[in-house]
């Protein structure tokens, strides 16, 4: 009955505010901003480029912009001098005769930014095999390397023309074929784009990773604060030490598992519903099974950080010695982040089974391995009893800790005070 009546008070105060009615409602959104964003960003920094090239060979500088003109505006010389009499950057009876003249031009349409850059090929490329690509600022990767793969094929085609192959079987030859790739799953042979894969897995797992800190954290201060202004020891006069615990910890279980069902609804219409009516294109693979796994792991997550914060809360004197004794909890959950790519790539490597079974990366791994290669379900039900096993092991440990450290203070504790009053 006590538990209860802590649960309640525990619940009213962190679910009913205005702060977590705001962060409910935006707070996925945030996250995946700042996540997700400036990877969608780095990953469509290409754009649409204009160019201009210009050779003395013009057999070279046509060739070559017909076989760009599909993947960058290209512009002649001709054109580029036209534009530059309309913006009245040059005068209309500029005569541009000599390679020095054009070269000029082009350097006063780069600089006024009428054209993104213009690629200069040696008069006698195919012997001296050089090129120089002028731009108004830095060269995007993708763009650079469409030019770079383009002109090695010019040259690979000059050289095997010139030793007597058929210049239009050669021609045939560098074709890019189409390539489609597809995960075979349970449910069939579905499309499957790598951005897309990691995007979710960068996505869902910040919102594990950030929202299991954010409520551990909490539990561990609320803890420090109850305890350094001495609120505790009028609680204690009423319930025990692990009511306490457990109360404190299932109050705030349920807010955050309200907040983590109000998301996996709010993501299930936006994907599912409101994306395809608004036509967005966005470079994440859901499914509802996806969100269902993402409560499962969060709540086991949850509650084991939740034990090891609570018991590092009572241990600490201050914020500061709080700060310090999280950081192996903190660590735990950092290392699937940083990690996040090769795990992805590397699904089924033994190191990554190896994580998604070890208690204190599991909640994040497990879930990364459900989005990209589907584990087996006994590797699933194997690391659900890891964790559901460490976290009774945490709650006893918790249960022997919390009533110590609560109720001492004046000095900073250590691991080795936590584990020497483990024998009480």
């Amino acid at each position: 009955m006590k538990i209860k009546t802590i649960f309640n008070h525990e619940f009213k105060v962190f679910a009913l505010n205005k702060t977590f009615l705001i962060l409910t409602l935006v707070g996925p959104f945030l996250i995946l901003g700042v996540t997700v964003l400036p990877s969608i960003l780095t990953m469509n920094i290409s754009e649409t480029i204009s160019i201009s090239i210009f050779c003395m060979d013009k057999n070279i500088e046509e060739n070559l912009g017909k076989a760009l003109q599909n993947m960058m505006q290209i512009f002649d010389i001709e054109q580029v001098k036209n534009i530059l009499i309309q913006k009245e950057f040059i005068a209309k009876d500029t005569i541009i005769e000599k390679e020095e003249d054009i070269i000029k031009l082009l350097d006063l349409a780069v600089s006024k930014k009428v054209i993104t850059g213009y690629l200069y090929i040696d008069p006698d490329f195919y012997q001296s095999k050089k090129a120089t690509f002028v731009v108004n600022k830095i060269a995007d990767y993708k763009n650079l390397g469409i030019i770079e793969v383009t002109l090695k094929q010019f040259l690979v085609s000059y050289n095997l023309i010139s030793q007597g192959l058929n210049p239009e079987l050669v021609s045939s030859a560098f074709v890019q074929p189409e390539l489609e790739v597809k995960q075979l799953t349970k449910a069939g042979k579905e499309n499957q784009d790598f951005f897309a894969l990691l995007m979710t897995c960068l996505g869902f797992g910040m919102i594990l990773y950030m929202t299991t800190l954010l409520y551990g954290q909490s539990i561990g201060r609320s803890v420090l604060t109850e305890k350094t202004s001495k609120t505790v020891e009028v609680l204690l006069s009423s319930a025990r030490p692990i009511e306490f615990l457990y109360g404190k910890i299932l109050g705030q279980a349920f807010a955050a598992l309200l907040q983590y069902t109000v998301w996996a609804v709010m993501g299930i219409i936006f994907f599912k519903y409101l994306g395809p009516i608004l036509n967005l294109n966005l470079p994440f693979t859901i499914k509802t099974e996806y969100f269902i796994y993402l409560i499962v792991y969060f709540i086991l997550g949850f509650f084991l950080y939740s034990a090891g914060f609570a018991i590092i809360g009572s241990a600490s004197d201050d914020e500061q010695n709080l700060g310090q004794l999280s950081w192996p909890l903190i660590i735990f959950l950092m290392i699937p982040i940083v990690m996040i790519s090769p795990i992805v790539m590397n699904s089924d490597s033994t190191f990554v089974k190896f994580m998604s079974l070890f208690p204190m990366t599991s909640p994040i791994v497990m879930f990364i391995r459900v989005v990209v290669s589907t584990p087996s379900f006994i590797e699933i039900i194997i690391s659900i009893l890891l964790l559901l096993i460490t976290i009774a092991l945490f709650m006893i440990i918790a249960s022997k800790v919390f009533p110590i450290g609560l109720l001492m203070s004046g000095r900073k504790f250590t691991f080795k005070d936590i584990r020497s009053w483990l024998k009480f």
